[in-house]
């Protein structure tokens, strides 16, 4: 249900939606639908041909399993409601787990996919722009490609970057979470004489910072939020993140969350584990931990009704830029 859920079924009932499917001209393909099965059903065992290639017994059981942002947050241990997670890939998919009698589907602004826990569901809010801003800023002005020195260079940054605003909407695509513009572009607001090199790589660091702010509008402060990807081997993003969230940040133990997650769900479908909870607390371990400062968080306080106000009010000039462009070749 978790895969299947992003555009084929019903949320809601966990049927496949049949009426949309027949609306959209595709009525003749609902009898390839496969049956909706739970992350953790087993669907089989493997079959003679891949146990010999992998060198293991035909009856291991199989399970259906889960799309990669379900099985990575089961993998990194997000499996209560109260808690957060956001993958710092080149998206960054924003988390936040709701039961389904919460849950307001169809509701504009939000992607439901189902947990593989219980009756949870995930609102995905993953934005088009992560860590490509970063590539750009460290090829085009950083000047070294060292994360260590970069780290050092912006850790000598005060927070809020002197008032420069980074909006980080560098993909050719626009953004998509949490609004949708395919116009939408990058760009620094607050640039003056005394802009320096250092002050415009903080403002990009900060730029996705306030980005996932942007997405994790409403959430309960006093959860944690879980780090992943490759974005959450920097400490000092980590810590910057946790100041401009308000909010504790944690790093999970390991890597490949995904493969960690499947296996996880396999533990429960054959009784390893009595539940995911279960299965987190013998197997999720958190390595780091990062506590807001919160005179620093003032100061992202502060910007960040600014920096959403900016973007707001560049809607319609990402489009006029976009018309003229078109206009122009």
């Amino acid at each position: 249900m978790s895969d299947a859920g992003t555009s084929l079924l019903d949320s809601a009932k966990g049927v496949v939606a049949e009426e949309l499917l027949a609306k959209l001209g595709l009525g003749d393909y609902i009898e390839l639908i496969p049956p909706v099965l739970k992350s953790d059903a087993i669907v089989g065992t493997l079959t003679p041909q891949m146990a010999t290639e992998l060198g293991l017994k035909e009856e291991i059981p199989v399970v259906a399993g889960a799309i990669d942002v379900v099985a990575a947050a089961v993998g990194i241990g997000v499996v209560d409601v109260k808690d957060v997670c956001v993958i710092l890939g080149t998206t960054c998919a924003n988390e936040i787990f709701l039961h389904k009698s919460d849950c307001d589907f169809g509701k504009e602004g939000t992607r439901y996919e189902k947990h593989a826990v219980g009756d949870l569901f995930m609102n995905l809010l993953p934005t088009m722009n992560g860590t490509p801003n970063l590539d750009w800023v460290i090829n085009e002005i950083a000047m070294t490609q060292d994360f260590k020195q970069i780290d050092a260079m912006i850790s000598e940054v005060p927070a809020g970057s002197g008032g420069v605003i980074y909006h980080p909407y560098i993909s050719a695509a626009g953004e998509r979470a949490p609004f949708y513009n395919p116009h939408a572009k990058a760009g620094f607001f607050g640039i003056n004489a005394k802009t320096n090199r250092a002050t415009l790589v903080n403002a990009v660091y900060e730029g996705i910072s306030f980005s996932i702010k942007d997405c994790l509008q409403g959430v309960d402060k006093n959860g944690r939020v879980f780090l992943a990807g490759g974005g959450a081997k920097s400490s000092v993003w980590a810590q910057m993140i946790a100041d401009v969230l308000g909010m504790e940040v944690v790093i999970s133990e390991g890597n490949e969350f995904g493969a960690k997650g499947v296996a996880m769900s396999a533990g429960v479908a054959v009784g390893e584990y009595k539940d995911y909870h279960d299965a987190a607390e013998r197997t999720c371990k958190i390595s780091k931990s990062y506590l807001p400062n919160m005179e620093n968080n003032k100061v992202y306080e502060a910007l960040y009704p600014l920096y959403k106000e900016i973007r707001e009010v560049q809607g319609d000039l990402w489009n006029k830029r976009a018309a003229i462009m078109k206009t122009i070749g």
